[in-house]
Order: structure tokens, then C-alpha cells, then sequence
């Protein structure tokens, strides 16, 4: 089982077998300094008969994220196309070193729902809410091209949602 700490928050118990840290991978490795920035990593999850596919993002407070100071919004909502864009070149088969979990390899067969999760340690409703509001507004061409579900989750919501422990 695996557990990693991102944004002062314990994320985990997944099963390797679930688990794609994209951020350590070697085909990021091989694009990083290109300008390329992943989320924290990606889980592939099944829910009853729904199968999901989760990309993570993790930041410990909404005050940089809202554009106060730190990172902003805008380049989270960054993270998550440039994540999409490497995972889909990896799971096309366009990197030929591509190494994913094993539980990835009938990805295209299950059809798992994408979908974009930022967790904030300490953030309080109402700027969940904007924050969420905004990344929708960021990324609403990849929710009507990919039907990407978005939401932000404070750490209380992650841990009933089974992402933090």
C-alpha cells in the first residue's frame, strides 16, 4: 500500500497496482524543463461498477491559490492539461518507454470518468467553492472534450473521499 505526503497531508493507502506517481515517472522526466508541470499523481479507482480515473493535486492553502500569492490558480489549472496531455501520450502508446502500473493496461477497454481533484489543506467553503468555480472555467474545454468531473476538496472532504487518511 502506498502513502505519500504532499502539502502537509497523508495521501494514500492506494494499491501500487492503482497508483501512477506522474510526477517521478520516467516519461515526465523525459519532458521536464519543457515546460511541462504534473499534478502530484494519478489514481485509478472503481466505485461500485464505475471505474474513475483521479488526477491529485495538492496545495496547502487557498491564500496562493486564489491569487493572493504562491501558485496561482490558472497554473494549477495548468497542471492538470499538461498531466492529461502526457498521461494520453502515454496510454496511445506514443512514448516508447512508457511504464504504468499494471491495473493501467486495459485502460482504453474499462473507460474510467477523468476527473481533476485539487485538495487544500486549509481552505474554507466559500473559496472551495470559487476555486472550484474557476478551475471549471479554466478547463471547460477538456470537460466537454474529456467529460472531466472538477472539484475541490478540502482535507476533510478528501479523507471521506477515501484520499487522505
Amino acid at each position: 500500500m502506498i502513502e505519500e505526503i504532499h502539502s502537509e497531508m497523508t495521501f494514500g493507502r492506494f494499491r501500487e497496482d492503482d497508483f501512477f506517481d506522474i510526477e517521478k515517472s520516467e516519461q515526465f522526466k523525459k519532458i521536464e524543463g519543457n515546460g511541462f508541470k504534473p499534478v502530484e499523481f494519478l489514481l485509478l479507482r472503481k466505485v461500485g461498477d464505475e471505474n474513475f480515473l483521479v488526477f491529485v493535486e495538492a496545495k496547502r492553502s487557498s491564500v496562493g491559490i486564489l491569487g493572493y500569492e504562491g501558485e496561482k490558480i490558472e497554473n494549477i489549472a495548468q497542471k492538470f492539461k499538461d498531466s492529461l496531455q502526457l498521461f494520453s501520450n502515454i496510454i496511445c502508446g506514443y512514448n516508447e518507454n512508457s511504464i504504468l502500473p499494471s491495473n493501467y493496461s486495459d485502460f482504453l477497454a474499462i473507460k474510467p470518468q477523468i476527473v481533476f481533484r485539487l485538495v487544500v489543506k486549509y481552505i474554507d467553503k466559500g473559496d472551495r467553492l470559487l476555486a472550484q468555480d474557476k478551475l471549471e472555467n479554466l478547463l471547460k474545454k477538456e470537460m466537454v472534450l474529456w467529460n472531466i468531473d472538477i472539484k475541490v476538496f478540502d482535507e476533510d472532504i478528501a479523507r471521506k473521499r477515501n484520499l487522505v487518511i
